[in-house]
């Protein structure tokens, strides 16, 4: 439930446009970490750091109570804001099984309670080691 990988693929807007962008959006358990972080240190900031310091200490509540904001949005929202968007080249798979290294690769990946039959596990292991 708290555990999230957020991917949105924007499709292009004609046929011969081949660009993915990918959004990454840190999990609901980690923005919630950060959440509780910001509000200490934008408390702290109120209490502390601007009776002290001034100027300084507005700094500090300010980029505190941003880095609060940020994580609760994530928080509390379904889409969450990405820390990077990543464009990606290739032909788009409406499958959603291409790999970035090899995009027309449609070959589904085997079933993750099924081990590889041990030969071609010999012959994947000998591949890695050539590519090396």
């Amino acid at each position: 439930m708290w555990a999230r990988w957020s991917l949105s693929i924007a499709l292009p807007a004609t046929e011969d446009e081949t660009m993915r962008r990918v959004r990454v959006v840190p999990s609901k358990a980690i923005s919630a970490v950060g959440m509780i972080g910001g509000i200490a240190f934008a408390l702290l900031g109120l209490f502390v750091a601007i009776p002290l310091f001034g100027a300084f200490g507005i700094l500090w509540t300010s980029i505190a109570a941003a880095i609060a904001i940020f994580h609760a949005i994530n928080v509390f929202s379904d889409r969450g804001v990405a820390i990077t968007n990543i464009d990606v080249d290739g032909p788009l798979d409406p499958v959603g099984t291409a790999g970035i290294d090899n995009p027309a690769d449609t070959t589904p990946p085997p079933a993750s309670n099924t081990p590889l039959p041990f030969d071609e596990r010999l012959r994947r292991l000998e591949a890695l080691r050539q590519d090396r």
